[in-house]
């Protein structure tokens, strides 16, 4: 695995295929899509248990990407547009993986 630190988090990269990298430690999970009902089901008790004690989901999200398979294309189809009182967003979630 590649480490790379950029403004948000703390991501590992590999390549998997041609415009296709393996992340883990992706902190920006709005734009995962879980295909695998297990860990859907991981993911939705992990997510309970944080909440109980005012933990970030994203930060029990990303450490269980280390058990899984999250594929992402080099070019991302989701990320988020700026926004008022968030002017940065869209530079933070739209850039390609080959850029990190």
């Amino acid at each position: 695995m590649q480490y790379i630190w950029d403004i948000l988090n703390f991501i590992k990269k590999e390549k998997y295929v041609s415009d296709y990298y393996i992340i883990k430690n992706m902190l920006a999970a709005h734009g995962i899509i879980y295909l695998n009902k297990y860990h859907v089901k991981i993911l939705k008790n992990t997510i309970q248990r944080l909440m109980q004690y005012n933990i970030p989901c994203d930060v029990g999200m990303a450490q269980l990407q280390e058990c899984m398979r999250i594929i992402t294309p080099n070019d991302p189809w989701i990320f988020q547009e700026n926004d008022i009182g968030k002017p940065h967003m869209e530079e933070w979630t739209n850039f390609k993986m080959d850029n990190i």
